[in-house]
Parts: structure tokens; C-alpha cells; sequence
């Protein structure tokens, strides 16, 4: 999709790599901001939903620290590991209650 979308005329960003990745990390951005939003509405009030959207901004804030990293390689040439959440097993997210925590 995004590929077809900068072949078009009206488009002026090449589909380079360090596009797409700010592309994507500006998206998981705005996926924080979001979820903040609905757990300052929710906290104190619902606590099951607040739950919830705590543990899916973590993933998303997650998600941004990998396209950091990423775009930290790519532009300069740099391995930068976050490291501030690691996954056990596919499926398993740092604040899940599938698994304990990672801790060396």
C-alpha cells in the first residue's frame, strides 16, 4: 500500500527505508497518544478497561522503541538495543500475565 500510494504523481517521498520506518514510528506515536487518552479517561473509574489500555500502550511504546532502533541502524549505521522490554515466547507481552518478567 504504501508503495502504491508514493507511485503516484502527488506523492514527493520515496519509499526509502528511513521513510518507512519514520513513517511507521510516528504511526505507533500517535497509537500512544491515543491510548494515554483512554487511560486518563479511565483511570479511577474503570479499572478493568484502564487495564487493558495501559497494557496495549506498553506494547505500542514497545513497538516504537523497535522502530527506533531500526531507523538508528539504518540512518546511522548504529545498533542501539532499547532493551527496556524483552518477550519470552511469541504471544508473551512484558506486561501479560502469560509469563514473568524478564530479568537477567
Amino acid at each position: 500500500m504504501i508503495w502504491r500510494a508514493a507511485q503516484r504523481p502527488s506523492c514527493r517521498i520515496r519509499p526509502t527505508v528511513v521513510n518507512i520506518l519514520t513513517l511507521l514510528m510516528e504511526s505507533e506515536r500517535c497509537a500512544i497518544r491515543s491510548w494515554s487518552a483512554v487511560c486518563d479517561m479511565t483511570f479511577g473509574k474503570d479499572p478493568r478497561t484502564y487495564d487493558m489500555a495501559a497494557r496495549i500502550l506498553n506494547e505500542e511504546v514497545e513497538h516504537e522503541a523497535w522502530f527506533i532502533e531500526l531507523l538508528a541502524k539504518e540512518r546511522d549505521g548504529k545498533s542501539i538495543p532499547s532493551g527496556h522490554f524483552r518477550r519470552g515466547e511469541p504471544g508473551h507481552a512484558p506486561y501479560s500475565k502469560n509469563a514473568g518478567f524478564y530479568n537477567p
